[in-house]
């Protein structure tokens, strides 16, 4: 039975073994690659967390604000005016 192929034997395990090389590289590289994308979605997790726990901080100090607003206009509202005569004058024109 003849080969027809125009590499030898020694050439076909060659060029076999250099694309092995090549597909094992590029497997490689594609593996750092989504290793780094990972931790830069980690990354952006813990900030987005982390500006997530500030928004809910600022919420809670201006519902703090708004309550004490709040109060204060109550305190204003039940405060009762009346009025009271001091002193009278009296006088005449001449």
């Amino acid at each position: 039975m003849r080969n027809n192929s125009p590499l030898r034997g020694d050439d076909r395990t060659r060029a076999f073994w250099k694309s092995s090389t090549t597909t094992r590289l590029k497997r490689v590289c594609w593996l750092e690659e989504q290793h780094q994308i990972q931790e830069k979605i980690q990354k952006l997790e813990r900030q987005q967390r982390r500006q997530r726990q500030e928004t809910f901080k600022v919420e809670d100090q201006i519902m703090e604000k708004r309550d004490q607003l709040i109060d204060q206009l109550e305190k204003r509202l039940a405060q009762r005016t009346h009025a009271e005569t001091l002193f009278t004058i009296r006088w005449t024109v001449v």
